[in-house]
């Protein structure tokens, strides 16, 4: 069974967290406003598409983030997906295959 693995530093409303999601199930979140179900959402969709349209993603008061991912890949291996983003609107995504090679260009992550 394929595990979805994530982990959040300074993203949104996600100041520290770590979910792990088991292939083939279905989840449901509750929680009150403004705990961050909006914010893993978004979060899960910018390393799924290898972009992120969220205005400003870190923390308030905190100068740097990130999203780490473990997800498996078309080919069926688990792929690391981190995306780092700063106060200053840098961001970036790498994605690392089982072999420890880091791929660098958009293009050949998304085929991922």
């Amino acid at each position: 069974m394929n595990e979805i693995k994530l982990k959040f530093k300074n993203y949104k409303l996600l100041k520290d967290a770590e979910f792990n999601l088991n292939g083939g199930s279905i989840f449901f979140i509750q929680a009150q406003n403004n705990s961050g179900k909006t914010t893993l959402l978004n979060a899960i969709a910018a390393l799924m598409e290898i972009k992120d349209n969220t205005v400003n993603p870190v923390s308030f008061g905190e100068k740097d983030g990130h999203v780490i991912g473990t997800i498996p890949g078309a080919d069926g291996k688990d792929y690391q997906i981190r995306y780092d983003f700063n106060v200053d609107g840098d961001m970036k995504f790498v994605v690392i295959g089982p072999d420890n090679r880091k791929i660098n260009k958009v293009g050949d992550m998304r085929n991922v």
